[in-house]
This record gives C-alpha cells, sequence and structure tokens, in this order.
C-alpha cells in the first residue's frame, strides 16, 4: 500500500513540473529573452521557489563551511599535498594512492603558489557541486528528501 501511495506521490509531482514548464514562457516572457538567467529562471519556477530557494541557501551555507577553515588539512588531504610538493619541487611522487590528486595538485600549484589554500581549492569546489548533485539524486525519492540530504552533506565535514 505504501509503495502504490510512494509511486503515485511522484507522478503528481512530475506532471505538476512539467506543467509549470509548459506555463514558463506565458508567464516570464522578457525573462525568456535572456539566454543564461531564463534556464536557472526556469529551473527555479519549475521547481518551485521555496524548493530552489532552500537549495540556493544550503548550498552557500556548505560552501561557507567548507571555506570557512581553508587552512586546515584533515585526513588524507596531507599526503596528497606532501605527495603534490613533492611532485612540484622534485618530480617524484612521495605518495603514490591517489595519483589524480597529486596531479591535479601540482598543476595548481605550478600555476598559483604552492600553499594550503590552493591545494583545498579543488576539494572545496568537488563538495559545493556535491550537494547539488545530492539533491538531484534524493529528488528521484521527492523533492523533501533531496533537500533534507543535500542540507547534510552541506554541514557534515
Amino acid at each position: 500500500m505504501y509503495i502504490w501511495y510512494f509511486k503515485l506521490d511522484i507522478r503528481k509531482e512530475d506532471a505538476k513540473e512539467l506543467e509549470l514548464k509548459g506555463n514558463f514562457k506565458s508567464k516570464f516572457f522578457r525573462i525568456n529573452k535572456i539566454p543564461i538567467f531564463r534556464n536557472i529562471v526556469r529551473w527555479m519556477y519549475k521547481e518551485g521557489w521555496w524548493y530552489s530557494g532552500l537549495l540556493i541557501v544550503i548550498v552557500i551555507f556548505g560552501f561557507m563551511l567548507r571555506v570557512w577553515n581553508l587552512n586546515y588539512l584533515q585526513g588524507v588531504e596531507n599526503f596528497n599535498l606532501l605527495s603534490a610538493k613533492a611532485l612540484y619541487q622534485t618530480g617524484q611522487f612521495a605518495y603514490i594512492r591517489n595519483l589524480h590528486i597529486t596531479y591535479v595538485l601540482s598543476f595548481l600549484f605550478k600555476l598559483f603558489s604552492p600553499t594550503l589554500a590552493v591545494a583545498r581549492i579543488p576539494f572545496v569546489i568537488i563538495g559545493t557541486i556535491s550537494i547539488f548533485l545530492i539533491y538531484f539524486l534524493g529528488k528521484f525519492i521527492n523533492k523533501k528528501t533531496g533537500l533534507i540530504s543535500s542540507f547534510l552533506l552541506a554541514i557534515s565535514p
């Protein structure tokens, strides 16, 4: 009984999103002329103003938490940083796991200076993008689940 109700609830959300997507051009005809802004506003209108606004607030909050203490290393990041620094200075690896991360950090060290903040930037970007991805993954169940899961990921260390 619960599974049937769950599937019916998803169909209602999908039908409402399709209806809102079809009404967008007539409702926002001036915004529809601006290419990039049109896509953002169409997505916000289709998802619902409250859901999309809350998701944007959650993403900004998660970004701020990731940038908050940028000069602090935790876990395996120390090994990756030391290996990237060794690759940048001597051309040899000090830690052979996570070679792709080491190459990215070494490339960033060549573009910028080898500092701790530069080493943490890729992790901040990937962590912030993952908040959006978790929302869209959780949205397969329903929008509230997507928001809750993206919030939980945003506040996790």
